[in-house]
């Protein structure tokens, strides 16, 4: 079963939108030199929405290629439509991928049969390869519930866990059906050290893109029963996630590590890179905070 922490990778674009793999290649290196447990591509983070296809065909591909035999990546496929999903599920799995995360279907109103049968559809047509469920109702629209979960469990063996990036209630319930064939992943990084005092064990991050380290500390110490240590951690990275200077907080994120020197690129329009006053603001709290010179 899953454990550990897998950082939620960027997608590194140049200035004129188009996707840079190499930066995203060196970015999976240097997160799996910090000895993470694995990646998750093409999620909020890596701003998939914004991807063609194949741009996430490619970007599947050269992590594969280039840590695929150092960690376990995994993929999120979730479209906005049922084809494109399950072809690039069948794609993660075909390639190599450990397993696959699936976002709800967004902007139109579903019921829980459409859901069903949506989820149903792309499960079958990757037997056995493991898959989660992506809760995040707040861009979706959709609120995946316990019975919709429980169905599906019921009929389709290879639905192995969520990613439950909603709110900490909703990980809470999570729990309440999480056995050894069902792992309950936190993707909200204020929450980490209340999820596993509840009994999560594994992490999708954003943050982790900029402090591995930090995040594999954490998971250490929880492993050792050190909570002391744990919630220090936890302290730091919320010093971090905390300074939200524009709605996007991946702006945030990509700013803040480029100066630290790490490939994080741009954005895709139309979301926007934070302007030069953002960006000095943005130093002056990181300079304070002492988080431009490395992880602690």
């Amino acid at each position: 079963m899953f454990r550990g922490v897998f950082p939620a990778v960027l997608t590194p674009f140049d200035e004129d939108g188009s996707v840079n793999y190499n930066s995203f290649e060196k970015l999976c290196l240097y997160l799996a030199d910090a000895h993470v447990h694995g990646v998750y591509l093409c999620g909020t983070t890596g701003e998939f929405p914004l991807l063609t296809v194949d741009e996430r065909k490619q970007l599947t591909e050269r992590a594969i290629a280039s840590v695929g035999d150092r960690v376990t990546v995994l993929v999120q496929v979730g479209a906005n439509a049922l084809r494109p999903t399950i072809e690039l599920a069948q794609h993660a799995q075909k390639s190599g991928a450990k397993g696959i995360g699936i976002i709800a279907p967004y902007f139109f109103t579903y019921d829980e049969t459409a859901l069903y049968r949506y989820y149903s559809a792309i499960l079958e047509s990757v037997p056995g390869f493991p898959t989660l469920l992506y809760n995040l109702p707040q861009r979706t629209g959709v609120n995946i519930s316990l019975a919709l979960m429980e169905r599906l469990r019921a009929n389709h063996d290879n639905l192995v866990g969520v990613k439950e990036s909603g709110s900490f209630d909703s990980i809470h319930a999570w729990l309440t059906i999480s056995d050894e064939k069902f792992c309950v992943f936190c993707g909200i990084d204020e929450y980490e050290y209340a999820s596993f005092r509840e009994g999560v064990r594994a992490i999708v991050c954003s943050f982790g893109n900029w402090l591995p380290h930090t995040f594999r500390k954490f998971i250490e110490a929880v492993d050792r029963d050190d909570w002391d240590t744990a919630q220090k951690m936890q302290r730091r990275i919320h010093q971090l996630v905390a300074p939200g200077l524009v709605p996007n907080q991946i702006a945030v994120l990509k700013a803040g590590m480029k100066l630290r020197g790490l490939p994080a690129g741009y954005l895709r329009s139309p979301n926007r890179d934070l302007g030069p006053g953002e960006i000095e603001n943005l130093r002056q709290i990181l300079e304070s905070l002492n988080f431009l010179e490395g992880e602690q």
